[in-house]
């Protein structure tokens, strides 16, 4: 299933965002959010959109830098886009190093 990106361009109202998620026909979305968007610095307004996500069987990541928009969303339910893959990335461990020989004069 391919993922779309819908890009927000920060000064969207919530019903605005879940308009824009109706229309959207993929069924797999990554919503860009900038830093600050207000509509989304609120629990209530987080835990509805979550809710409509749910209504429309959609799956839905949020990208954004903001952190409270992201502490706020992941209590809310939703996913973090590449927020697993970051945590892989950074608890792999290398092994196949092997090191320098001694070189002979």
């Amino acid at each position: 299933m391919e993922k779309d990106y819908l890009y927000l361009k920060g000064t969207e109202e919530l019903g605005e965002i879940i308009d824009a998620l109706r229309e959207h026909q993929a069924k797999e979305i990554i919503l860009v959010v900038p830093r600050g968007t207000k509509c989304l610095l609120y629990p209530t307004n987080l835990e509805i959109l979550k809710a409509e996500v749910d209504r429309l069987k959609k799956r839905v990541y949020l990208s954004t830098y903001d952190e409270r928009i992201n502490q706020l969303a992941k209590q809310a339910g939703f996913d973090i886009f590449l927020e697993d893959y970051e945590a892989e990335e950074s608890i792999k461990i290398v092994t196949d190093i092997l090191p320098p020989k001694a070189i002979k004069p």
